[in-house]
């Protein structure tokens, strides 16, 4: 928090929750689990539960479970889409019983991914998995 001028924090979208924003003025966007944000997208995460099982699950009870690092991004000059962020979300992992969550992500449900409005519209974005590769 101390990175941001008090003037990139606040309620910007009039929710009620505080959102911090980018250079352009836009919120900055966060996704918790972003299953679909792999490669060519991010050059640190890998979906195979093979090559890079989820470290929280050390016996493997879920086999196609891989290791995942929150999404923190900026949407760039070009703000993605009329949506302001171009990516895919889903809301309704809390309706899912444990059972039923790689069923939905087969099925094309994949927070993260960069929406098809226009294939490239991801390449401007800054990103906490750009930040943490070029170190």
């Amino acid at each position: 928090m101390e990175n941001f001028r008090s003037d990139e924090i606040g309620d910007f979208d009039k929710d009620r929750a505080v959102e911090f924003t980018d250079g352009w003025g836009r919120p900055i966007a966060f996704i918790r689990w972003p299953i679909g944000f792999v490669y060519p997208y991010s050059p640190i995460q890998a979906n195979s539960p093979v090559d890079a099982h989820d470290p929280f699950d050390p016996f493997r009870v879920e086999p196609q479970a891989f290791a995942l690092t929150p999404l923190i991004y900026s949407a760039g000059a070009d703000g993605d889409s009329a949506d302001g962020y171009g990516l895919k979300t889903f809301d309704g992992w809390s309706s899912c019983d444990r059972s039923q969550i790689f069923s939905v992500i087969d099925a094309g449900q994949k927070p993260g991914e960069p929406k098809n409005s226009t294939p490239n519209d991801y390449r401007d974005n800054v990103t906490n998995h750009d930040l943490m590769s070029k170190r």
